[in-house]
Parts: structure tokens; sequence; C-alpha cells
């Protein structure tokens, strides 16, 4: 908010990890003499295995607190023997730093007012003051009517103390004495009043409430006062977006250059700075009441939970922690606060920021815990530890942390042994999540990396894998408006990860799928499953426990019979709420009233408000009785998930007989360093080659990685993919436009439901390309495929009788074929006829044809492109004009001619008709009725046309 950071003088340090056993912790501020060169705490030297470090140290030096020149120090700067003590002790001596605590006027008037208006407390009674400075809480004691003053200080400031407590003529009254309190020797036994100004940044820096608590014990009475008796630390949240991008941001570029790395340490300083009220975005939490009169030194020591309510919708940068003070044994309380929102003073606030900026809706709760503990190194120096929660479920609660080993952030899921101990059942659903998150792998299934059981500490932790954006639920809140096409998204990865655990051997249910337990990443969209503590593995035909979230449960699951379908039920009151941002059945008040209305059959009241009729639907699809509920598998094939394939979309055109064109429409080649022309020469019969096609593509789809490349008018393409297994290709799509931006797209195809043009269409569209880029991409990914499963894939359909089939190219006069290819190439149908190697006699009736036509005005193209068709008959049969074709079965080769110069033609020619069909297998779901149309059309067309006939 354009606000003066004063945080020049500020030392920084980093400190390493915790050893995983311990509370999962955030960010570590340490603040530390400048001068001290040692990290606050040693390196955990445990085994990277056991260890996810999530926090970050960093000091401050105390000095940060004198305005003062630096070059004008303590009588003993310079002493290579200080300790951390000395300095500090130093760093008082200097007159700067009581200046500017002596011009705060909240601070000494607060106290002024205390010693004035209170004189009762003072009259005749013998007074400590507890770091006296320049001694001026003495002299209102003193003149408030006290017997004595006994002011103790140890900094060199105790020379100039007593001049000053001479200077105004109180030496009867007041005595100084310099020394640490915990060394000195009092000229008494006991004290009435213990008077101290003793608070730090962030109240309990310089730690010198210890101090006041061992001169309290050692020397005040039993009814004595500690002045000020009470103190509070709170915390809240800020947005300061201009000051991260002037601090934080600036290291991107500087003077040209790239500094980012200096980022990660700039945003973990800590920042001693006032914040204005107009930054304030949530309210307040009290994090620790400290009672000076009672508690012990152990007490400055603490952990506290935090959850800070959003009072507008906006980011959060920082946490602010600030303090109170209270004075309670006046005839009326009184105090002052270093809040945000009340006068400034010289503590002004500390500002802790986060690396990652959150965005909260108004009424959100932003969870956490905070931990402060006394620096080992330095007990002047004060740890503070803060981690975000990202969530708390019946008995676990889950953190955000950092795995130090691989370098990323990760969910910390704990909870107390004794939590899990309670009743049979809740151990078991802990050991059961466990147990399947390790076995699992699969896209829509949130990873498990590590889990243990520390004994000392008496927790169970799992480490698994976070996706930032919180749960699907959480998600959804907070951006209102989302388009039915990323609903239908989010449904797919949703039903992809149920069918992978439906179909596991045996079955897993899910048995509690809901919103909450769905995870978002939003930078990609990607939606995982996780929370399986309720899962369980059907070792009968039906599972029986009554378990899960009511408002998601089917009916069947209360009657204790059920299947996997349960989680089809889930998934669509999930569905149901993702659309309408509604929980299901929230017009019940409790789950008996969900009872009855999921038992009778009525559906939620938020179906209602669904107004798209496919929708809804689609919904109802799903809450239907489980004997005519459809699986995961089948409900991915459901019209409503699957994009609308126009026949323009999937045109295949050729600028000639060269086939290569149909593989990858721009004129690719199939393979990388390879292609595969079908040139056909009218004067060779025979080919020379000897190597197979399946080999050849073979040895070319080892190559890694696999990428395509492709460039149009605007864009540049870049494909990369990689099989994760037999079922799924990981891709990432770099796309450049002409000036140089890239973008990166990650995503994962599924060959089980997936399409090529599905997900180009999605992709164009969610990224604002031109339209003519879907046939571009859709090419890419047909070309990655190919090289990935191609040849895999065309074995097992049959592609390839066997590595000797060879091919034979005749007709029925070697004039005629010539003439009509040379002259009416564009207008022509070959008939191409499979054969085995070993026949001698060709049964036409064994026979299988393959006709390619190809015409200028197929689909309306006009005189620019041309298209192949490619289909199967059953009989050989020159005149038939009835050719049955089917859409999906060539099988491309030509019988054994006599010259050997036909050889390599058949083998190219093979290679390019297997591609093809290759391609419209892929497209099966959605071509095969765009094809028998194509064929049909093609036939009327041109049966009128000239034949080319082959024969034997």
């Amino acid at each position: 908010m354009g606000r003066r950071k004063n945080n020049a003088n500020k030392n920084i340090n980093t400190s390493a990890s915790f050893p995983a056993s311990q509370q999962p912790q955030g960010s570590k501020i340490r603040f530390q003499d400048a001068e001290e060169d040692k990290p606050a705490m040693d390196s955990s030297n445990l085994d990277v295995s056991t260890t996810i470090p999530s926090d970050k140290a960093i000091a401050m030096d105390d000095d940060s607190m004198s305005e003062a020149d630096a070059t004008v120090t303590g009588p003993n700067h310079g002493d290579d023997d200080q300790t951390s003590a000395d300095y500090y002790f130093d760093s008082y001596s200097h007159f700067g730093i009581h200046e500017e605590m002596l011009k705060d006027v909240v601070r000494t008037k607060t106290y002024q007012n205390v010693i004035y208006q209170n004189k009762f407390l003072f009259k005749d009674k013998v007074v400590l003051d507890v770091g006296a400075g320049t001694g001026i809480l003495s002299l209102f004691c003193a003149k408030a009517g006290a017997a004595h003053v006994y002011a103790v200080e140890c900094s060199s400031m105790a020379n100039m103390a007593k001049e000053i407590v001479e200077s105004n003529g109180m030496s009867d009254v007041v005595t100084v004495l310099k020394g640490k309190i915990e060394e000195i020797e009092l000229p008494v036994n006991k004290v009435d009043v213990i008077v101290s100004e003793w608070m730090g940044y962030f109240l309990l820096f310089e730690n010198m409430l210890n101090t006041v608590l061992y001169a309290r014990d050692k020397w005040l009475v039993n009814d004595g006062i500690v002045l000020p008796d009470k103190a509070s630390l709170f915390l809240t949240a800020i947005e300061d977006a201009d000051y991260k991008d002037d601090k934080i941001e600036f290291w991107n570029n500087v003077y040209g250059f790239d500094m980012s790395c200096i980022k990660r340490q700039a945003i973990m300083e800590p920042l001693v700075d006032t914040c204005e009220q107009n930054q304030i975005v949530t309210n307040s939490q009290l994090l620790k009441t400290m009672d000076i009169s009672k508690m012990t030194s152990g007490d400055c020591s603490f952990t506290a939970p935090f959850k800070l309510v959003a009072e507008r919708n906006d980011f959060i940068h920082a946490l602010v922690a600030y303090f109170d003070v209270s004075f309670t044994k006046c005839h009326k309380l009184m105090g002052f606060s270093t809040g945000p929102r009340s006068r400034a003073t010289h503590w002004k606030q500390t500002v802790l920021y986060l690396e990652d900026v959150l965005t909260i809706c108004e009424g959100e709760v932003l969870s956490g815990s905070m931990t402060v503990s006394q620096n080992k190194k330095n007990p002047r120096d004060v740890d503070i530890m803060y981690d975000e929660i990202l969530g708390r479920g019946a008995f676990k609660t889950v953190y955000k942390a950092f795995d130090e080993s691989d370098g990323i952030e990760v969910a910390w899921n704990q909870m107390n042994i004794e939590d899990a101990l309670q009743t049979p059942e809740q151990l078991e659903r802990l050991y059961s999540e466990v147990h399947l998150l390790k076995s699992l792998k699969h896209e829509n299934i949130i990873k498990s990396y590590h889990s243990w059981v520390d004994d000392k500490n008496r927790t169970i932790n799992m480490i698994t894998e976070l996706l930032t954006s919180g749960s699907l639920r959480q998600y959804r809140k907070k951006h209102k408006h989302v388009e039915l096409k990323a609903i239908k998204n989010w449904a797919r990865q949703i039903l992809r990860g149920l069918h992978y655990l439906h179909s596991q051997s045996p079955p897993i249910i899910h048995r509690d799928l809901k919103c909450d337990n769905v995870f978002v990443n939003g930078n990609t969209g990607e939606v995982k499953i996780g929370d399986l503590g309720l899962a369980t593995i059907m070792q009968q035909p039906t599972a029986r426990s009554v378990i899960g979230t009511p408002e998601f449960m089917a009916p069947e699951l209360y009657d204790e019979e059920y299947t996997e379908l349960v989680d089809i039920y889930s998934f669509g009151l999930c569905m149901l709420e993702m659309v309408t941002c509604e929980y299901p059945y929230c017009e019940c008040r409790n789950p008996a009233q969900i009872y009855k209305k999921v038992s009778s059959g009525v559906k939620p009241a938020s179906l209602a408000k669904v107004d798209n009729p496919q929708v809804k639907e689609f919904i109802e699809k799903c809450l239907v009785p489980a004997s005519v509920r459809l699986p995961a598998i089948e409900l991915l094939k459901d019209p409503f998930l699957a994009a609308t394939v126009t026949p323009k979309e999937v045109v295949i055109s050729s600028d000639s007989l060269d086939l290569s064109s149909l593989m990858l429409r721009q004129g690719n080649s199939l393979l990388p360093s390879e292609s595969f022309p079908m040139e056909i020469d009218i004067h060779s019969k025979k080919s020379s080659s000897k190597t197979s096609c399946i080999e050849s593509m073979n040895e070319a789809m080892q190559l890694s990685p696999l990428e395509v490349e492709r460039c149009t008018e605007t864009n540049g393409f870049r494909l990369r993919g990689e099989k994760n297994d037999e079922n799924t290709i990981s891709m990432t799509l770099r796309i450049a436009d002409s000036c140089g931006r890239a973008r990166n797209i990650h995503f994962s195809y599924f060959l089980d439901s997936d399409t090529t043009l599905t997900i180009a269409e999605e992709m164009v569209e969610q990224l604002e390309l031109p339209s003519e880029d879907v046939a571009v991409i859709a090419e890419m990914i047909d070309s990655l495929i190919m090289k990935l499963h191609g040849a895999a894939i065309m074995q097992q359909n049959g592609l390839f009788g066997s590595n000797n089939t060879q091919l034979l190219f005749t007709k029925e006069q070697e004039e005629a074929r010539a003439t009509t290819i040379v002259s009416d190439i564009s207008s022509t149908e070959f008939y191409l006829t499979t054969v085995s190697s070993s026949d001698d006699v060709i049964d036409n009736n064994q026979q299988q044809t393959v006709i390619l036509s190809s015409s200028p005005d197929y689909y309306g193209l006009g005189q620019d492109a041309s298209d192949v068709i490619i289909s199967s008959d059953s009989v050989v049969n020159n005149n038939n004009n009835n050719n049955n074709m089917s859409c999906l079965s060539s099988i491309c080769s030509l019988s054994r001619g006599e010259e050997d110069k036909q050889q390599q033609e058949g083998d190219e020619l093979q290679l390019e008709l297997a591609a093809i069909d290759m391609q419209y297998n892929m497209f099966f779901q959605e071509l095969s009725r765009l094809r028998e149309e194509a064929v049909d059309n093609a036939k009327r067309k041109w049966m009128a046309k000239k034949k080319v006939a082959v024969v034997m």
C-alpha cells in the first residue's frame, strides 16, 4: 500500500530444517544480534527420508532498534570475546535508542499517567526499576512518593542515568545500579513494586521478560505488584501487493539480469513497520495472554492456533503480529495497543510475509498455528514459527509443509495416537488410508510420499501430494462464475479416478466422495480424489458398513448392502454441488431428515435449481437406483461429457496420393527422421527393401523424448509426451506466439476415454486460440500417440499378418494402368488385394479389397485439396458397384509381384495405409458414423468414373 520500509539495517541469516517427528512448522523468524554470524539453530543431520522441513529461519539484529549511525558503538565494540548479551546491552549504550523510546508519546505518557494517577501504589513503597535506561520511570516513581527506587541498568547508559538523577536532585530517593539483574545485589531483601518497560518487537524479542520474572521471584514481596501486569499478543492478515512488487519482484529483472534467486531470501525477511488500516483483510486473533504476576519463564514459549476470518474479498500477502499492554492494578484499567488500528508506537508491528499470495473471500477462514520459543543459541532471541493449516478432519489436521530433499511443497497429515486409539474404527480408518494411498498410482488420485509413527510426540504422520488451490468445494465457492465446460472437465477427471479405484482387483470403494475430498490445482485445472480414510476394499460381492457423509450417501448404503456404485451416486451429488454451489440437502436440519428423504427417493432441493436440461439429466443418471446406475467408465462415454464433433473438423486431406499427409495433414512425416511417401512408379514392379514396417516403427518409437513440432501463421507448437502406462500418456504442449511469448500446458491423455479432437477443442477454447489450431493440435496428439502406441495397436488389430507378408501391385493391362495413373490420378480408385506370401494361387473369394478414392470436391473442399477414403471389401469383383466398405478394419497390402523393385513401393504403401487405419482406430467413437456417411457419398459420387482394376 505504498508504505515506507525502514528496514535497511537488518541482518538476515537463514537456518536449516527440523526433524520430521516434530510439529510441522512454517516460517521461522529469528531476531539476532548483527555481529553474531552463526544461525540460531543448528542444521538437522537427520536422514532426508525422514525429514520434511517447512521452516525458514531469519535473523534481525537488535541494533535495528537504534536509528543512530552504525559507527557510534559501545565501549566494548570490536571485542571478539563479547557474547550476544554483551552486544544486546551495548545496543542500549547509545542515546539514540532512548531518544526514540522517550519520544514515543503513547509509551511514555501511559507509564507517566499510570504512576501519577495511582500514587497509592507507590506512596512509601520500595520500587525496583528493571532495565532503567535513562531512569525516566524511576523519576516518575520518585515523584509519585516512593520511599526509594533502585534503578538497574546493565548498559553504559547507567552512567548517564546517574548524572540525570543527580541533575534533578533525586539522588537521595533514586539509586542507579549498573549490572545484570541476575548478578547484582540490592541493598534490600525485598521490594514492593517492580516497574519495567520490558516489551520488545513482537512483544518477546530481547526476551527481557525472563529478567523481570527473575527479579519478581527473587525480590518481590508476596503481595507486591508488577507493572505492567498483563500483555497480550495478537495476529491479523494484510494485503501488501505494492511492497511485494517493489521489494520482491524487483529481483526478477535487475538492469536486464535475472536475480530471482534472491527473492526467496528477501521474502523471508521479517519487517518491523507500521501497517495502514486499509490494508487489514481479516479480524484479529488473540494468540497469547500473559499474566506477569503469575506466569513462569516457560510460558514465554508456546504454540497457539489461529483462525482469521476475512472481512472482505482480497489477497493476503502477510501476517501481522502486535501486542497490547495492560495495567490492571490501577483504579481504572489503563494500557495501550501497538496494533495497526491504534496510534503508532516505536514498536510498530511485525510483518511476516507469505511465500504464496492467498486469495480469500469475505467470511472465509485462514487457519494455522504459531509457535514461539526461546532461541537455543541466544536467549535474547526468539524463534517464531508459523504454519498454514490446510484443513481439519474428524481426527486429522493437514498442514502445508516443504520437502527439502525433493524441493516440493507437500501436505502434512498429522494426528495424535490417542485420538486414533479412542475407537478401533478410527485406527482402522487411518491405517486404511495409509495403506491405500501407498498402493494407488493414478493421475486423478492424491499421491502418497511418506508415512511414519512418532513415538516421542505420540503422532501419526503422512506426507501426501499438495494441490495448492484447496478442495473443490473451496475452489468453487471462491470462483462463483465458472463455465459448464470447466465443470465437465472436473467431472471427467473425477470419473477417471473412480474408474481406476473401481477397476482394482478387488474393487476399492471410496464411500466418502464429496467436493471437500476432491482437490484442485488451479493453475492447470487438474483435480484429484483424496481423503481415502473411509475407503474399503470389496473382499465380498457387497459391502456392509454404514459410513460416510449423510448428504452424499446413496440409499443402498443405509441398507448396509452396496457395491462401488455408491460412489457414482456421491459423484452425482458432487456434480450438483459444482453446478449450484450448494451443499446437497442443505434444506435438512439433521442427518435424520436427510435419511428420510434419501430412503424415500426424494432428491435434493437444489436439483430444481439446475436450469440446463442436459446437466440435470446427467445428474439424474447418477442418482437412479443402483440396479440401473451406470459405472464410471460408461458415464465417461456419455454424450454430455463428450465434445461435439463436426465433419469439417475431421477431414483428412491429401494433395495427391502422397498418403503421408493422411497422418499429418501438413505433410509431416510419421516418424521424426524419415518420411513414407506413396509415389507409385509405373515402370517398377518390385521393391528391394527387406526391412519390415513393424521393425521400423518400433525402432522409431524408442526415441526419447518423443516430440512433435508444428508452425502456423500465428503460433508455433511443440508437443512432448511419454507413456505412463498402457492407457495413459503424459503430454506437455508448448505454444509460442510471434512475439516470443510462450505457454506450457500439461495434461494427460487417456486412451480409453479421450479423443484428440475433444482435447484439442477444449484447449483451443480455453486458451482462446484460433479455431484452425484445432486441427493442428489434434494432428500433433495423433502423431505422438502413433509413435508411442502405434505398432502395438496395429499388431493387435491384425494390420500385419506376419513379417513375411509381401506387397504386389498388378493390373489387367499394364498399358492401361500406366495411362490412367498418369492422366487421371485425381479421380481414380485403386483396388489393393491382400494375399499370403506363401500362396501360389489366389482365391478371389478370400481376397480383401481396399478402395482409395481421391477427389478435390469431397467434403466441399474445392480444387485446393483432396481426400482419401479407405475401406475394405470382402470379395474382389471389378464390376461390382456395391462394395460393402467397413470403416475400421482395413487390411492394406498387395500381393507378391514378379519384380523385386515393386517390393520397396509395397512396404512404403503398407506402412502408410496402416497409419491411416491407426488414425481411424483412435477416432473410432466419433468417426464411425461420419466415415460410413463419407463412404456412401464417395461411392455414389465416384462409382461412375473410370476405374483402374487391380487383379492378379
